[in-house]
């Protein structure tokens, strides 16, 4: 899953959207630094619960982001593989592809 989130974007190929905050929890979760490092001395942290990607939704065009969103500080870009891993062990959405 890490290797898919560190891959290059390319064309045809599915990209997922998750909000930094849940991104943020489940790297803890994981004991992961954002350069996915391990930390050998990370405490034990509660599994996160479902992806919350509601505060990326646009009030106005659902299923759509809003136009402010910048990626890292809001949002995280996965390849859909992990997208499609993360939401079947967690839950939650809507789904930005």
């Amino acid at each position: 899953a890490i290797a898919a989130y560190q891959a290059e974007l390319v064309t045809g190929e599915t990209w997922a959207v998750v909000d930094a905050k849940w991104f943020a929890s489940w790297l803890a979760y994981a004991g992961l630094t954002p350069s996915f490092v391990a930390v050998s001395d990370a405490p034990e942290r509660a599994r996160p619960g479902p992806i919350e990607n509601s505060e990326l939704e646009d009030s106005e065009a659902p299923g759509m982001l809003k136009e402010d969103v910048v990626e890292h500080r809001d949002y995280a870009l996965v390849h859909g593989d992990v997208w499609n891993l993360w939401h079947a062990w967690y839950g939650g959405g809507p789904a930005f592809e």
